[in-house]
């Protein structure tokens, strides 16, 4: 089992090979919507199993990722999203979609935004908006095993590549984006494991108690258990 998450209020299992076929589909997804090696997703909402997916599937496709705080101002989502020059924003909820949605016509570099729940938003109408339902199906058939694909997807990149953007905070003036390449952040997920062998010499359960955004919370929910 890779991972559990609530789905209305009851925690379900998401098995490895499951978790590798969605991402596999969201990267295709993305691909379908004309995203590019090298361009960048945004990515608000709180921690949850799309959260990752798409994270996964934006890098996999060679693009490069980075979280907004949900608690960011829109004064801090708009500088992120204009700093970063982001293509496409996936948005966890309504919430987060009303606070990309007033900024859009600032953003000219941005050619998507979506959702993923969108049941609260049956009245929305914006030519930008999707959902991510619709991106997983633009990437292939729920239960067509894309293994296969995905393992073929991250041979093409390359460890020095960048892979996601962290912004830090308490800074005195604007966050600064500090770009992660792929081989330095698996080289200080090692160090964890170098300094706590018992990482890999039975299995463990973590819980994800910081916004996927921090990269603490990326190393505990993502990388660690993968």
């Amino acid at each position: 089992m890779a991972f559990r998450a609530k789905q209305f209020g009851i925690y379900r299992p998401t098995t490895w090979r499951a978790y590798a076929n969605a991402v596999a589909r969201c990267a295709a997804g993305f691909a379908a919507f004309g995203l590019e090696r090298g361009e960048r997703v945004a990515i608000m909402g709180d921690a949850c199993a799309e959260w990752m997916i798409a994270d996964l599937g934006a890098q996999a496709a060679g693009a490069i990722t980075f979280g907004v705080y949900p608690t960011a101002a829109a004064s801090e989502l708009a500088y992120q999203m204009n700093d970063a020059g982001a293509a496409m924003f996936v948005a966890e909820n309504q919430e987060y979609v009303d606070r990309i949605l007033p900024l859009a016509d600032r953003l000219p570099q941005l050619r998507n935004v979506i959702v993923i729940d969108a049941t609260a938003m049956f009245d929305y109408d914006h030519a930008r908006l999707t959902t991510f339902a619709d991106l997983l199906a633009r990437g292939g058939a729920e239960h067509e095993d894309r293994v296969a694909a995905l393992e073929a997807m991250a041979a093409a990149l390359d460890p020095g590549d960048p892979a996601f953007i962290v912004y830090t905070s308490g800074t005195t003036g604007d966050p600064k984006g500090a770009v992660v390449a792929h081989s330095k952040h698996l080289a200080g997920c090692y160090t964890f494991v170098d300094h706590w062998p018992t990482l890999a010499r039975r299995d463990h359960r973590t819980v994800i108690y910081l916004p996927l955004c921090h990269i603490l919370g990326r190393d505990v929910a993502v990388t660690l258990p993968l």
